[in-house]
């Protein structure tokens, strides 16, 4: 599965990209032909060009930071390899704040493996708690748009619980 995603363009790189390049072959375009460009219609270009500059940014930090993470998760794999379970556990718990959904409810898995190897059953009831949590919340994020003000605040509500419940996860055996 991990080999299908990579063989996959990255879209909300490659759009911004080509649109810039279309861009600066039409203002060359325009400008060997002879075409007088107004000055709105420079500011515009401009504009534009700043703006799918922004976007090709924002994608390369996310890509930098979503390597990043893969690789402390790889640290912390190796942390639980080597037998040391409870800094595995904090590293777990750390990332667990700002993973992307689809590699989530895997540290989940590897937090409660954690857990179980440290013969702790109150806290991998409460990652299993935190998983069936998760699950549900991640479900209702689905339809985001199509919800009420209200139902977005019970849903922020939510999140936060989820958050308080990672962050109250023991890291030292009782």
């Amino acid at each position: 599965m991990a080999e299908t995603k990579k063989n996959q363009p990255n879209w909300p790189m490659l759009l911004p990209i080509g649109l810039l390049v279309v861009e600066i072959i039409v203002v060359v375009a325009l400008l060997a032909l002879g075409y007088e460009i107004t000055q709105y219609l420079f500011f515009f270009l401009i504009l534009l060009a700043l703006f799918l500059l922004y976007q090709i940014g924002k994608q390369l930090i996310m890509n930098r930071r979503l390597k990043k993470m893969i690789s402390e998760i790889a640290a912390a794999k190796e942390l639980a390899g080597s037998g040391q379970y409870l800094e595995a556990v904090k590293e777990w718990k750390r990332l667990l704040l700002m993973l992307p959904r689809e590699t989530y409810l895997e540290a989940l898995d590897q937090l409660e493996d954690s857990y179980t190897r440290l013969e702790m059953p109150q806290a991998v009831s409460q990652v299993r708690t935190i998983h069936s949590e998760s699950i549900e919340f991640f479900s209702a994020t689905e339809n985001i748009r199509k919800m009420s003000m209200q139902d977005r605040q019970k849903l922020q509500k939510r999140s936060n619980q989820i958050r308080d419940m990672i962050r109250a996860l023991p890291e030292e055996q009782a």
